[in-house]
């Protein structure tokens, strides 16, 4: 059931179910009632949209600076951060590319010296090995003990010095990756005395 209640230039509708006869008699002596200024008052409130013109500067202001200060606090802040993280970048890079000059650099003076080294070693060799074999040669002529036990100091710290060069050589090997150990046996003995006779002529003599 349906009824309307005309007010003007628009009308009040109201429905209810067909079976409740009562509640479509009070609801219709209600909209009877109404008075044509409350009937405004009703059309003004629930029927009719206030618009409001211009642009709402101030609610834009309101609302929209503190989102604008945040993303340009954002914008500033991820600035700032890019170029710490490539001065961060510029720096390590520059101490990488240090690093790798000063290791090549010692690598160079690295093989320089045992280069030097090698040479030195094998140019001294040839005059000490001269020493030894004349050494051993005059040993075997030699009359006096005295003279015997001069040469035996001369092939001795020959023999010495010989061990030093080997050594020398065997230093560049092994910075040069190509040094091998042996196992031998050692005559104790006899190296301590091969120690204490290039010394012995001068303990004497003082």
């Amino acid at each position: 059931m349906a009824n309307t209640v005309p007010k003007g230039d628009s009308e009040l509708y109201f429905a209810v179910p067909s079976a409740d006869l009562e509640l479509a008699r009070i609801l219709r002596k209600g909209l009877d009632g109404v008075t044509p200024q409350e009937h405004a008052a009703l059309r003004q409130k629930w029927l009719y949209v206030t618009y409001q013109s211009g642009v709402p500067w101030r609610k834009i202001w309101q609302f929209g600076l503190p989102i604008a200060l945040s993303l340009l606090g954002i914008l500033l802040a991820t600035l700032w951060w890019n170029k710490k993280l490539k001065e961060e970048i510029a720096l390590r890079t520059l101490a990488e590319s240090q690093l790798t000059e000063a290791l090549r650099a010692a690598q160079t003076m690295s093989e320089a010296k045992s280069r030097f080294l090698a040479t030195m070693s094998h140019e001294i060799r040839n005059p000490v090995s001269g020493i030894v074999g004349t050494a051993h040669a005059l040993l075997r002529k030699a009359q006096s003990p005295r003279e015997r036990e001069s040469l035996q100091v001369i092939r001795d710290s020959a023999d010495y010095l010989m061990r030093l060069l080997t050594q020398v050589l065997d230093h560049s090997k092994s910075e040069a990756g190509k040094f091998t150990l042996v196992a031998e046996w050692v005559d104790l003995k006899r190296l301590v005395e091969e120690s204490i006779n290039p010394f012995r002529y001068v303990a004497e003599q003082k």
